[in-house]
């Protein structure tokens, strides 16, 4: 009987509080933060801690909790059997600080087990395994039944965006409309018009907030600059013999210049990240060859990437000024928004004309033209991560107008020389991505004609003689990008900064 009694006791005891495990004692916990949509008052119950130094039993069945078990890092772990919804909320209730309310029809028992998760995440998953929906105002959080939530009426909010486009925002807001909502855009003041239930207008307006995000931009500015190779240099420049560069550690793939003795890796594999380490984008055999002399390997028309500081920059620069029959081909800036592509190109548009033959006949017909980029074609894209690094996706092409080509129809079409590279690297703010190892043949035509008679029109072609030279090895060309990259930063940005450095 005494037992019994006890018993019933127990159970009517802990269904007014919270039970918490802490160094093997029982502690009582208010529950001042709760109440319900009913109109009554939740009990009070006095701060008051009652221990026992008795080892701790199973709590009964109906029981809100059989532990609650807060971590360092604000985490929380529970452990619920056939427990009362109101009082699971009750407990999430005090953990958070937030007043949660439930309506009339919350009710059940709830059977969950959590190990260190956020209070918020503990309430999500609690309320949805069990068909319950809320909405947040302020500090107060809303519980309601999906049958009320069906009954309740529509609310329409107005959305207006600073940054992203209204009608790319309203698409993806429809895919998270309940059945009795609807979405719509106005262009002229870019803004979402949205009428749902009100429950889910509150998770719709925090899924707006985080795609109207101001989309950062990237400043590029590139340096193309030629060299001719000597005889000696035929595997490419002696960075170390004639650059006085201190190379320092890594934050990306690589440093600049390539130091000898360097790990290689394929283009596609991870991030190097020994100082000095290398991509190469051909065989390993050339490459390993030029190593040896701290070369930058470029033989086969590989290309080699790095990185360089702003003062390493401007040093190499100036070295290379030295050399004789070194210039500076292009540099042009650019600016574009996180992960969009931009290209420069330097050199020429040719047109190749399309044909179209005549079964009949067996002749051709010029029927429009086609445009090929030929030159230094370069293709960046760049992506801005959650620390400010810029991961830029990287494509250098060098495209020259080979050899004509004459096909069985007789139509004659040139042939295109093309070297191209893809790599992804990782940079920050102000470094300089180095971008070596191209040679090419500097091609000599020469051109002689008969004064006067050359230059008629047709018939100046009998009186003129055009050569072509392909000089030897001493006339090869070395190609060397540069690219210096900035996040470009707002007025509002700027301010900040400015204001942070006083």
């Amino acid at each position: 009987m005494r037992h019994t009694l006890a018993g019933r006791l127990l159970t009517w005891f802990v269904g007014l509080v919270a039970v918490s495990l802490v160094t093997g004692h029982w502690s009582l916990v208010t529950d001042t933060a709760w109440s319900d949509e009913t109109g009554s008052d939740a009990s009070a119950i006095d701060e008051e801690a009652m221990t026992t130094d008795e080892p701790v039993g199973e709590v009964a069945a109906g029981s809100p909790v059989e532990s609650l078990e807060p971590s360092a890092s604000g985490l929380i772990s529970v452990d619920f059997k056939d427990a009362d919804i109101r009082q699971v909320l009750r407990i999430l209730s005090l953990k958070s600080g937030v007043d949660i309310v439930a309506g009339p029809d919350v009710e059940g028992l709830v059977t969950i087990k959590l190990t260190d998760v956020p209070w918020e995440q503990a309430l999500d998953i609690v309320l949805r395994t069990y068909s319950f929906l809320y909405e947040r105002t302020g500090d107060v959080i809303r519980v309601m039944s999906l049958e009320a939530v069906e009954q309740e009426a529509l609310a329409t909010e107005v959305f207006p965006l600073s940054y992203a486009k209204a009608a790319e925002v309203m698409e993806i807001a429809k895919e998270m409309l309940t059945d009795r909502g609807k979405a719509k855009f106005d262009e002229r003041t870019n803004a979402v018009i949205i009428t749902d239930l009100p429950s889910n207008l509150f998770q719709l307006k925090q899924i707006v907030a985080r795609l109207d995000q101001q989309t950062p931009q990237v400043h590029i500015e590139s340096r193309f600059v030629e060299t001719r190779l000597t005889r000696d240099e035929n595997l490419g420049i002696d960075w170390f013999d004639s650059m006085p560069i201190t190379v320092t550690p890594a934050t990306s793939s690589t440093t600049f210049p390539f130091r000898q003795g360097a790990t290689y890796g394929k283009i596609g594999s991870e991030f190097l990240t020994r100082p000095g380490d290398i991509f190469y984008t051909g065989t390993s055999t050339a490459t390993s060859a030029a190593a040896n002399r701290g070369v930058i390997p470029n033989a086969g028309g590989q290309f080699v990437f790095g990185t360089i500081t702003m003062s390493q920059l401007a040093t190499t620069i100036n070295m290379l000024k030295q050399r004789v029959d070194t210039r500076v081909i292009s540099n042009p800036t650019i600016v574009t928004l996180n992960n969009q592509e931009a290209s420069v190109q330097v050199g020429t548009d040719v047109n190749i004309p399309n044909f179209q033959v005549d079964p009949s006949t067996g002749r051709a017909t010029v029927s429009g033209f086609e445009t090929r980029e030929t030159g230094i074609i370069l293709k960046v894209k760049p992506y801005v991560n959650l620390r400010s690094e810029i991961v830029m996706d990287v494509n250098p092409e060098i495209t020259t107008v080979g050899s004509d080509r004459t096909y069985a129809s007789g139509i004659t079409f040139p042939d295109f020389d093309v070297q191209k590279a893809k790599t992804q690297v990782r940079l920050i703010d102000g470094q300089t991505l180095a971008i070596g190892g191209l040679k090419r043949q500097a091609e000599r035509i020469t051109l002689s004609k008969v004064p006067v008679l050359g230059d008629i029109p047709i018939l100046g072609a009998l009186f003129t003689n055009r050569r072509e030279q392909t000089p030897s090895g001493q006339d090869q060309l070395d190609l060397l990008i540069f690219m210096t990259v900035h996040l470009v930063q707002d007025k509002s940005q700027q301010s900040v900064a400015a204001a942070g450095g006083q």
